[in-house]
């Protein structure tokens, strides 16, 4: 049902959310402690998200969803959150967008000194994705079946 539901709240808020100049990431369902259903969409912005920019799209999606009746009459919570920087990069859209960007990665792949990289991704495929490591400039290619933990690198000042 709730996978149904992500699905359905996809296809309907997609368009909507692209034309003000978002990315849907991701859009999910789950009941908590309670028969209320939340609903989370994750939007993008390579400027950021603000509070505000959560306002704005609750504000154009909510109409949308109670228009169709999304949840057939039940009561459900509507949240618009960024991804967050504790968000495993996983899709290929993940890492379109996070080409360039520092992250730090965990493997289990043979003929790799280590299992615990840090640099930028360069590019990727379907099956693998090149990674410049920061600590010496040097390229080395991952296979993405291997990777244990892939996050956005969060520097402490």
């Amino acid at each position: 049902m709730h996978k149904k539901m992500a699905e359905l709240v996809m296809d309907i808020v997609r368009e909507p959310i692209e034309n003000l100049g978002y990315e849907v990431v991701e859009v999910n369902c789950n009941t908590q402690n309670t028969n209320e259903t939340h609903l989370t969409i994750y939007i993008f912005s390579f400027n950021g998200i603000t509070l505000d920019d959560c306002v704005k799209v609750n504000d154009l999606v909510g109409p949308l969803l109670d228009e169709v009746d999304i949840s057939n009459g039940k009561s459900y919570v509507l949240n618009i959150s960024s991804p967050g920087l504790d968000r495993q990069i996983v899709t290929d859209d993940d890492y379109r967008r996070n080409i360039n960007e520092v992250v730090d990665v965990k493997v289990a792949q043979k003929g790799l000194k280590g299992n615990f990289f840090t640099g930028k991704i360069i590019s990727y495929s379907k099956n693998a994705f090149n990674l410049e490591l920061l600590r010496n400039g040097k390229t080395i290619e991952i296979y993405r079946d291997n990777v244990t933990s892939l996050l956005k690198h969060i520097k402490f000042k």
